[in-house]
């Protein structure tokens, strides 16, 4: 069985993503990501997150490798929506 990508937050980007699941005016795919990211930041299984948010399993393998291979670098910019087909949109700078 494969291992799911750690996710470890900081108190600063824990609180931004928990601000953008509370937001009523920020997109909907952009609100699910950050359910996603602190989902598996406490340590919920992919199979789990999958069922609470109804997507497939792999969209959440997909967005918690690419949140990890984003913040993993130094000095990173981390992207508000990242759309495979639009590139990257909304950058915001974490650290």
């Amino acid at each position: 069985m494969n291992e799911a990508t750690l996710i470890r937050l900081g108190s600063e980007q824990r609180n931004e993503l928990e601000r953008r699941v509370r937001s009523q005016t920020i997109d909907v795919r952009i609100a699910r990501r950050a359910r996603i990211v602190l989902l598996a930041a406490n340590g919920v299984s992919n199979h789990e997150i999958a069922r609470r948010l109804k997507i497939s399993r792999g969209q959440v393998i997909s967005w918690r490798k690419r949140f990890h291979k984003v913040v993993s670098r130094p000095l990173i910019v981390i992207c508000r929506a990242v759309d495979v087909s639009r590139r990257l949109i909304e950058p915001r700078l974490f650290d």
